[in-house]
């Protein structure tokens, strides 16, 4: 899920509980200030004639409490390590009046309006690149997986404890070319997800599907944060025999989460059935 959106969504969820606000969901909302859902103009708030629109709040008391939970970053003591600081991504629950509560979410409104605009403008030209591409043209789009935590098909009760079990990063994506379309997984037992680990994961598939007539490289690196260590992975382009273009974007749906899906079924199918190997 999206952390922008999941948030939105979750503010707007508690100030309904509230009835400070009729909309139901975000689109509602978006559908309560857009003259279309879909023109950019208006999700960008430059449409003149739906710029001026407003959401209706019914605050009774302004200084009423409410709660609501929000995703966010918190940093937590190692227990089994005294003086470490670990940092974690959780659900936390937070206070604030009710007119905090509407002022933020009205400063949200426009930028989540805008998060919305880029993320449709963008698949819609990942579309149209799709469509579009050449036998000089390569295109890979790649995300991480949730890390696969290994098991055994028979385990003794011991092993359930501790850290017995040990973790594989997948990562998953599609390599597209004119007439090449191929999905793949790349496994490893480092779980480190930064740039030098994207492009180790990324070489085999280069290796294998790029070619002579490639020209140009279409890099999608699709996740929570698209633009983890940027300059890392520029300076690390030139190792790369291609001419490269590569282009970072926050994508919310992607094929490679379908292979993720797919790559956990087969792991979870040769677990039960006691096979050693994933064809």
């Amino acid at each position: 899920m999206c952390v922008k959106c999941e948030n939105f969504k979750l503010l707007l969820t508690s100030l309904r509980t509230k009835n400070v606000i009729m909309e139901k969901n975000p689109r509602e909302v978006i559908e309560s200030l857009c003259c279309d859902v879909d023109n950019e103009d208006c999700l960008f708030r430059l449409c003149q004639t739906c710029r001026s629109k407003e959401i209706s709040y019914e605050v009774i008391d302004k200084d009423e409490k409410m709660m609501f939970r929000k995703w966010g970053k918190a940093q937590i003591e190692n227990k089994k390590k005294p003086g470490v600081v670990m940092k974690i991504t959780q659900k936390g629950e937070l206070e604030s009046s009710v007119g905090e509560a509407v002022e933020s979410f009205q400063k949200q409104i426009p930028e989540y309006m805008a998060h919305i605009a880029r993320v449709k403008h963008q698949h819609l030209s990942l579309k149209d690149l799709e469509s579009n591409l050449t036998e000089n043209d390569l295109m890979i789009a790649i995300d991480w997986s949730e890390n696969w935590q290994c098991k055994y098909h028979a385990e003794v009760q011991s092993v359930h404890f501790g850290a017995s079990h040990q973790q594989l990063s997948l990562h998953t994506g599609i390599v597209k070319s004119k007439d090449l379309s191929q999905t793949f997984c790349t496994v490893s037992d480092i779980n480190d997800h930064g740039p030098k680990a994207i492009f180790a994961h990324t070489k085999p598939i280069l290796l294998k599907f790029a070619t002579e007539r490639t020209d140009y490289l279409h890099f999608f690196p699709m996740g929570p944060q698209p633009n983890i260590g940027i300059q890392k992975c520029l300076r690390l382009l030139p190792k790369i025999s291609v001419d490269c273009f590569l282009m970072l974007s926050r994508l919310h749906g992607t094929s490679a989460k379908v292979v993720m899906a797919r790559e956990f079924r087969m792991g979870w199918g040769a677990l039960l059935s006691g096979r050693r190997t994933i064809a």
